[in-house]
């Protein structure tokens, strides 16, 4: 008998049945509320028995349904009512083991833990245990290599105050999530089915709008200048509201954001309302990905997240509607500044190459490379393009229309310019380094022993122009590729493939 067989199994919290019971109860109310309303002879009873006693009973079974073994090399979880389902899952290839704690969970005293894999969509595991259970859990996934001996946690590589966190919330601006969750629940809540306030909203500011340009609404003591100077305070009182409510969603979010280093483990812990616990082994990491907008570069900060092999692309909006935002990329620095980038990268990708960080960003020779500089021709002629067909399409209404092109065609081509000139890639000892954007910044590092595919992509526009791209992929890379290098010479191209493809071979992927 092996030793998965005779470990015993362990079941969730005793109040784990709770959470599903109420997301039962969720996925009722608007059959529960048409009942009500079409049914007047109704009672509580009736309610009782048609929803509330169903979702409790779902949840119970669910909670006597699931177990969990601990076995010495892998992770068992069976679970079902009539279809019964048993997943077993080697802790050497267990890519992330996240905690999320919410109001709910700290109330009851849970835990809801992820355990993710390289397979990604779904967790492979989600349970929901005691705090003592997770730390047991931890012990028995992470516990059990033989190439990682005990360590001690050492101290934390980063810490966010508020105030950076404010500051945050101000480069991210994500106050109409706040505003649209708002206004989506006191629509349905309380909101008349027939009036579209949005409509009456946006058709008082369009009359407003047309009698100031008639002089209608203009009083005699007041001028247009008057008119104008008010409405531009409303739109900086506006922006000052949404302003807060993100750096209040910000500091909510990720409040007490602490990221350590225990071993070979980066654990990041943050969140007031929903605590959430993030723990990524440092050789899964598949890619490294710094951020730099334009209201990031004004502040002079930057964001930094790491792709593992079961990653996925997180939303606020999720988070906000109760999903679970663990189930993304995950944060490595939600902000900080540019003289910590170094020390970052070193703690997340200790065998890459960091040369590309001190060296001059204009060096070509044996540093950063740029892409072909005919490239900015060709973005031109496809912007011009654009700009005759919109200035045509408008000339039937106006002949001021055809001014347009003269306006527009030298930013597009000054801004051609500056984006052409801020692509360039850098194949380092033990990573593959890439940059692009303007005004707005990305930098890409993806190490070489995590590469699955190299591609040359050639378009009829690239063939046209003797250009080609060079597309990479890794474990977590998803529908899009982990770097994606364009407007190359097709000879270049096919080398820069041809390294990459040698360079990813001389070590064999492991998941672990």
């Amino acid at each position: 008998m092996s030793e998965s067989e005779t470990a015993s199994p362990k079941r969730q919290h005793r109040l784990s049945w709770v959470l599903p019971a109420l997301a039962a109860l969720r996925s009722t109310v608007v059959p529960a509320v048409l009942f009500v309303v079409f049914w007047q002879g109704c009672s509580l009873g009736w309610l009782a028995v048609l929803f509330v006693v169903p979702a409790i009973v779902a949840g119970v079974a669910r909670h006597l349904t699931t177990t969990y073994t601990l076995a010495p090399a892998e992770l068992i979880v069976r679970r079902g009512v009539f279809s019964r389902n048993e997943r077993r899952i080697r802790h050497t290839r267990i890519q992330n083991v996240d905690e999320v704690q919410g109001p709910v969970h700290r109330l009851l005293g849970l835990v809801s833990v992820r355990i993710e894999t390289a397979s990604g969509g779904q967790a492979e595991a989600d349970l929901l245990l005691a705090p003592a259970a997770v730390e047991e859990l931890r012990a028995s996934v992470f516990g059990t290599r033989d190439d990682e001996p005990a360590t001690t946690a050492e101290p934390p590589l980063l810490k966010l105050p508020a105030a950076e966190l404010a500051r945050l919330g101000l480069i991210r601006n994500r106050g109409m999530v706040v505003v649209a969750a708002i206004a989506g629940l006191a629509y349905q809540g309380f909101g008349d089915f027939t009036l579209d306030p949005w409509e009456y909203f946006g058709g008082w500011v369009m009359r407003l709008g047309s009698d100031i340009a008639s002089g209608e609404r203009v009083p005699p003591d007041l001028g247009i200048v008057t008119w104008i100077a008010g409405l531009v305070l409303l739109v900086l009182g506006v922006y000052l509201i949404l302003s807060v409510l993100s750096m209040t969603l910000a500091v909510l979010r990720f409040g007490g954001f602490t990221l350590s280093r225990q071993g070979d483990d980066l654990t990041a812990r943050y969140g007031l309302l929903s605590r959430m616990r993030i723990t990524v082994p440092r050789r899964r990491i598949q890619r490294l990905q710094v951020d730099e907008s334009l209201f990031h570069r004004i502040w002079r900060r930057i964001s930094i997240r790491l792709d593992t092999a079961g990653g996925r692309e997180e939303s606020d909006d999720a988070t906000l509607q109760g999903a679970d935002p663990t189930r993304g990329r995950q944060w490595l620095a939600p902000v900080t500044t540019r003289a910590r980038l170094d020390d970052l990268v070193a703690a997340a990708l200790p065998a890459a190459s960091r040369q590309p960080l001190g060296s001059n960003p204009e060096a070509e020779a044996g540093g950063w490379r740029p892409v072909q500089a005919r490239a900015v021709q060709r973005l031109f002629n496809r912007t011009s393009l654009l700009v005759l067909v919109v200035t045509f399409g408008l000339a039937w209404a106006t002949r001021w229309s055809l001014v347009i092109p003269f306006i527009a065609l030298p930013p597009v081509w000054w801004v051609g310019r500056r984006s052409i000139a801020a692509r360039r890639y850098w194949p380092t000892a033990d990573a593959l380094w890439w940059r692009r954007g303007w005004p707005g910044r990305r930098l890409v590092v993806v190490p070489y022993d995590k590469i699955q595919s190299v591609g040359v992509t050639e378009t009829p526009f690239d063939r046209r122009y003797g250009m080609a791209g060079v597309t990479v992929d890794t474990a977590g890379s998803g529908l899009f590729p982990a770097a994606q290098i364009s407007y190359l010479d097709r000879e270049e191209a096919r080398e820069l493939a041809r390294r990459l493809a040698r360079e990813a071979g001389r070590s064999e992927f492991v998941w672990s």
